[in-house]
């Protein structure tokens, strides 16, 4: 789970610990680990910058609350120098240079414009080793990717994660019996033979991950494919002349 913001004044914090800071912004302190606002200053009108998150502006040189802020939807912080403009969003909003605060579109968790994400939804990635960007929708059967759409860190039911790829778990096991074929005949052909078997489940051979020749015996050889049928179609024994 990603935590978006850390606890305001804090400027950086632990993984999943927003109040447990690394580093602050000006005109805070540190109190067991934690950032707190500095506002001694404002007792001897002496201050010169505002602390972030705390609703304040710098007026001279004393802090007043942004009074202004609520006419500005999503807006959690004005301009330390002017209450009528916005300086950081709420999350899943961005700042534009208006200083209103636009939606992000709905792939982003968070962004920095229109069309320019620095964490996308379950099911979306930024494209390469870029930390912002569009968010890339994942292709099925991937759940979740990186990178590309069609690099899978995670799978759908019913795949299975092999490498970078998503395989199908369905296996299809079929008997088949050639009463007067040749043995080496059915070698010769078998590649004939498996476009057949495709065709009658209603696939094509981009859609199947495997086909194992499991056994030649006697008058039969049984395959088994990793395969799906199409809806309406039965998997099971058939015969080819």
């Amino acid at each position: 789970m990603c935590v978006l913001n850390c606890r305001m004044p804090c400027a950086t914090c632990v993984d999943n610990q927003p109040t447990v800071f690394l580093s602050r912004f000006s005109s805070s302190t540190v109190s067991n680990n934690a950032c707190i606002a500095n506002l001694t200053c404002n007792a001897t009108s002496t201050c010169t910058s505002c602390p972030q998150g705390l609703n304040l502006y710098l007026q001279g040189r004393v802090f007043y609350p942004c009074s202004l802020i609520k006419t500005i939807p999503n807006c959690i912080q004005c301009s330390l120098t002017n209450q009528q403009n916005c300086a950081i969003c709420r999350d899943g909003f961005f700042l534009a240079s208006n200083g209103s605060c636009p939606a992000c579109p709905t792939s982003c968790v968070a962004c920095v414009g229109s069309n320019i994400c620095t964490a996308c939804q379950t099911g979306y990635t930024l494209p390469g080793d870029q930390d912002k960007g569009p968010c890339l929708q994942c292709l099925s059967p991937c759940a979740t990717c990186s990178g590309t759409p069609k690099y899978c860190t995670s799978c759908i039911t019913g795949f299975t994660k092999q490498g970078w790829k998503c395989q199908n778990n369905t296996r299809i096991a079929f008997n088949i019996i050639f009463n007067t074929a040749s043995y080496l005949t059915i070698v010769a052909s078998l590649d004939t033979i498996i476009e057949r078997l495709l065709t009658f489940m209603g696939e094509n051979s981009t859609n199947v991950d495997a086909i194992t020749v499991q056994a030649f015996t006697t008058g039969s050889v049984t395959l088994v494919a990793s395969a799906s049928p199409s809806a309406g179609v039965a998997a099971g024994s058939t015969g080819l002349a």
